[in-house]
């Protein structure tokens, strides 16, 4: 009202009337923020503030798998074992402004008949429970349970307690995280027993649309039964480049090196190992496609003084293959090293996907007179997405044994073991997800 009645005082004076007038009009404008916009002929119209929505998402897996397994390697096992793998998955998250929460749950049971024991077993966890925070434009911090993830490989050993903090910035990021094993007992862990503390450091630069490095620095450290007080610490240290082509060729190449010590070895025994993978697919046709890995780690050789020094490499990103020799874990190997060579055929086409792999491995290392061989390996696989969210699966695998590989498992009989264990199965998964987004 006062501004109004300044603008219109003195009638007499037009001009100085209209020049005011229009001040009032731009004063008033700024006065209501920076919402507002004006009309060519003067007139001023507001548009409302843009709030940023809260986004609220549930969503779950769901996952059955029924089996038939004659995969033992001793005759005598080979009755057959039926049973059903479940797993079910639960979550909600929360998002606004920077901020992100999510908490998800685990359910995984085993019924049925396995090797001949009638198993219920029950194991409920909680998966994630975190909080995520935007610091600055690209920097968030991230405490809580949660999955490691790097590049395209996710650390899958363990439920860990970790902090993780990360920058993103055109194709570049760099993060940091340090773990804290959430299991009792860390010496029941699968990749890494023993393992109770983890720490990594992890970058990764994307050059263009076809092509991108990677590398991390990671370090386990394992608790001496004796000296709880006591850790030794392993590290693995990698470099990787991913290449994609589209429609054309996608692949990986990845080297490790490992040094150090762990409790299972002893403070007197150093590690010096390394390992290779690589892996590339070939788009043949709109619907085929070509694939082929090598994976290789290196063991002692007879010649290596294993009282002082270890060559043998242990893997931190998990197995390749489904089942047997390609799946072998480092402690069945015997610290002999592993090659292992994989080609196969790809079909996709709608919701239908098929896939066949052969696997061949031999020993990393030859000692004296024995057989480097340890067989061939033939996964075949399929999947139809009936819908978006509902996927039905089946697969087979067959391994062609020989009597390496039998050794290497520990077969009652070296000599008469089951030549072609195998083992098919049936899958179906669930994969719901809702998300809301409430505007403010």
């Amino acid at each position: 009202m006062l501004t109004n009645n300044v603008c219109t005082m003195k009638k007499s004076f037009h001009k100085m009337a209209s020049s005011a007038s229009a001040f009032c009009v731009a004063f008033l404008a700024m006065a209501m923020g920076s919402g507002s916009v004006f009309a060519q002929d003067g007139m001023m119209a507001a548009t409302p503030e843009a709030k940023e929505p809260i986004k609220l998402r549930a969503f779950g897996k769901v996952r059955e798998r029924g089996y038939m397994d004659y995969s033992s390697i001793n005759k005598g096992d080979n009755y057959g074992a039926m049973y059903v793998r479940h797993d079910a998955h639960l979550g909600m998250s929360f998002a606004y402004k920077g901020f992100e929460t999510l908490v998800s749950f685990e359910n995984a049971n085993t019924w049925g008949y396995l090797k001949g024991q009638l198993k219920d077993d029950v194991n409920v966890s909680v998966l994630n429970a975190w909080g995520d925070v935007e610091l600055a434009k690209g920097l968030n911090v991230r405490v809580g349970r949660q999955d490691i993830l790097l590049d395209y490989w996710m650390w899958d050993n363990s439920p860990y307690d970790a902090l993780n903090l990360r920058f993103q910035h055109e194709g570049f990021i760099i993060g940091t995280y340090a773990m804290v094993n959430a299991k009792k007992s860390p010496e029941l862990s699968q990749q890494f027993p023993g393992t109770k503390y983890a720490a990594i450091a992890h970058l990764g630069y994307q050059v263009n649309d076809m092509f991108g490095l990677n590398g991390y620095y990671f370090a386990d450290m394992t608790q001496n039964k004796t000296k709880v007080n006591e850790l030794f610490t392993r590290s693995t240290i990698k470099a990787g480049l991913k290449v994609k082509l589209p429609n054309l060729l996608t692949g990986y190449l990845d080297g490790y090196y490992q040094l150090g010590k762990t409790a299972t070895l002893g403070e007197k025994v150093s590690i010096g190992a390394y390992s290779l993978k690589t892996g590339w697919k070939l788009q043949l046709h709109e619907n085929i496609s070509l694939n082929a890995t090598f994976y290789m780690l290196s063991g002692n050789s007879k010649d290596t003084k294993q009282d002082q020094s270890s060559n043998v490499f242990t893997r931190v990103d998990g197995c390749v293959g489904l089942e047997g020799i390609a799946y072998f874990s480092d402690d069945k190997i015997g610290g002999k090293g592993l090659f292992t060579e994989n080609i196969g055929l790809g079909f996709a086409h709608k919701g239908f996907t098929a896939g066949v792999n052969v696997w061949f491995s031999q020993m990393g290392v030859k000692y004296d007179k024995e057989d480097r061989n340890y067989g061939t390996e033939l996964d075949i696989d399929l999947g139809y997405k009936i819908k978006e969210w509902v996927t039905l699966g089946a697969w087979a695998y067959t391994y062609f044994a020989t009597d390496a590989f039998a050794k290497q498992m520990s077969a009652a009989n070296p000599k008469d073991y089951n030549k072609m264990p195998y083992k098919v199965g049936l899958s179906l998964t669930f994969l719901p997800s809702y998300t809301w987004t409430i505007d403010r």
